[in-house]
């Protein structure tokens, strides 16, 4: 299943690219924009503010837990992602993933560089091109969500 996913990725890398520029476009996210260098497509920003997170669409955003110490976002989590685990949870991940949505990686404000590696990897395994960051971690998401 999930070496059947991978290959339909790879073969349809540039409609998906289309799909992640449409959902930017449609979700409204600010200072996201693709980028081509000779021979692939890059995000140019890969970070995102709570707020910018929070005006994509529910049905289109898929929040996961990178935190590298446990599940830190509770109910706000649809999917967990840890480097230690990642063979046994990436398979999840992918099931709950389509290519119209974008992945907001939140970890702890303690601990940012877990999802920046998670980012990293991917898309560079998996080919997923629409991951962000999220600023401030878990606290910075749960005080925005308190705010609204």
């Amino acid at each position: 299943m999930v070496s059947r996913l991978i290959g339909l990725l790879l073969k349809e890398k540039t409609r998906i690219l289309a799909l992640v520029a449409v959902s930017f476009a449609c979700a409204g996210v600010q200072g996201m924009r693709l980028s081509r260098n000779e021979k692939t497509w890059d995000l140019v920003e890969f970070r995102i503010s709570p707020l910018e997170a929070s005006q994509i669409p529910a049905e289109r955003r898929l929040i996961v837990d990178v935190s590298p110490t446990g599940p830190s976002g509770g109910a706000h989590a649809a999917s967990r992602l840890s480097e230690d685990d990642w063979d046994g949870q990436v398979r999840g991940l992918l099931e709950q993933w389509s290519p119209a949505s974008s992945m907001i990686l939140i970890s702890s404000a303690s601990a940012p560089d877990a999802g920046i590696r998670m980012r990293e990897r991917l898309i560079r395994d998996l080919q997923i091109p629409n991951v962000y960051v999220l600023d401030g971690g878990w606290e910075a998401w749960n005080e925005n969500l308190s705010r609204r």
